[in-house]
């Protein structure tokens, strides 16, 4: 192209505008940015290609294309990002705004969400992820490397956290494991481990329950700490009464009939949930002497003064729950 410099202000304008329409008729898949950076304002970017890009690019419009967006270095998200497509990332990527995507989400490198985001297939980050706000996927997840959440994890039913061994440790600044409203974690093959911040201070679960399907070991007290009835400023600590066998018991009161007998109906269930041997039943009468016979079935028979009253207490060892009461240490019987 000539120089400019004589040129007036009608050949100038003519000399743009012929520019112009050259840039409009020349894709940019033939076009070439050696030095310097590319800025895309108004409508945005359109790649229907491969575009390569080694140095910084701003855009203030929108940036489209139909084909693969593969980035391999850093990148950093500050505003909203809507995806419809499959994204691949290989380097580390910080999202500061909302970030939205209907397709599938992969980063091979370390990822942060700032804002909320939301999946509507699946989410897979090989490198460290950190979600600051709202984790939303509606398909598969796979985090590979640590993963830091700043907020509680809340898992709505029918939702669980399903894993052979899982440790969970509560966040230092008092956060929570919620499992609303009937979630739950399951480990069939494997052990979960509980950790809190300070041993000394242990571990508090919230207003759940803790469900084990096999055998439930403690090392040390049973404690329970509940609500105290009547003084809203005290707690109650109860524990658990111990025994070298896995028993069940079970109370009440009653009252002879006028032939001075009655008999006392056990749950239907108990004949089937304990052993027929080692069973105990203790009747304390009030102002009588009673006697009463074996447990038969789920039942036993009291007698005494006909019309009197009489407390029952039926203790026996729960059938299929046999341990070793002294084992060595590590677990060996």
């Amino acid at each position: 192209m000539g120089k400019t410099e004589n040129l007036n202000q009608n050949e100038l304008a003519r000399l743009v505008a012929r520019v112009a329409k050259l840039e409009r008729q020349a894709p940019i898949g033939f076009s070439s940015i050696t030095k310097g950076r590319l800025r895309v304002a108004g409508e945005g970017l359109w790649v229907e290609g491969i575009a390569s890009t080694t140095g910084r690019q701003t855009i203030s419009g929108r940036l489209d294309g139909t084909g693969t967006f593969d980035w391999s270095g850093p990148m950093w998200m500050r505003g909203a990002v809507v995806g419809n497509g499959s994204f691949t990332f290989n380097g580390p990527c910080q999202f500061n705004g909302n970030t939205a995507g209907q397709g599938t989400l992969t980063w091979y490198g370390a990822a942060s969400f700032d804002g909320d985001t939301k999946i509507t297939r699946s989410l897979e980050v090989s490198g460290d992820a950190r979600v600051t706000k709202s984790l939303d996927v509606t398909g598969a997840t796979r985090l590979r490397a640590r993963t830091t959440l700043e907020n509680d994890l809340v898992i709505q039913a029918p939702g669980k956290i399903s894993l052979g061994t899982m440790t969970l440790e509560r966040l230092g600044g008092g956060g929570t494991i919620n499992f609303s409203p009937s979630g739950s974690i399951s480990a069939s093959l494997g052990q979960i481990t509980l950790v809190p911040p300070d041993l000394s201070a242990g571990l508090e679960i919230g207003s759940g329950r803790v469900r084990v399907a096999g055998a439930l070991a403690v090392t040390g007290a049973k404690q329970f700490v509940m609500d105290h009835p009547t003084d809203r400023m005290s707690e109650l600590y109860h524990a658990a009464t111990e025994s070298p066998v896995s028993g069940v018991e079970y109370w009440g009161e009653s009252g002879l009939d006028e032939t001075g007998s009655t008999v006392v109906q056990l749950p239907t269930y108990f004949k089937d949930l304990t052993k027929p041997y080692g069973r105990a039943v203790l009747v304390t009468a009030r102002g009588f002497i009673a006697d009463w016979g074996d447990i038969e079935g789920n039942t036993f028979t009291v007698t005494g003064k006909p019309g009197g009253r009489f407390s029952w207490l039926v203790k026996a060892e729960r059938l299929g729950a046999d341990f070793a009461p002294v084992q060595q240490k590590g677990g060996a019987s």
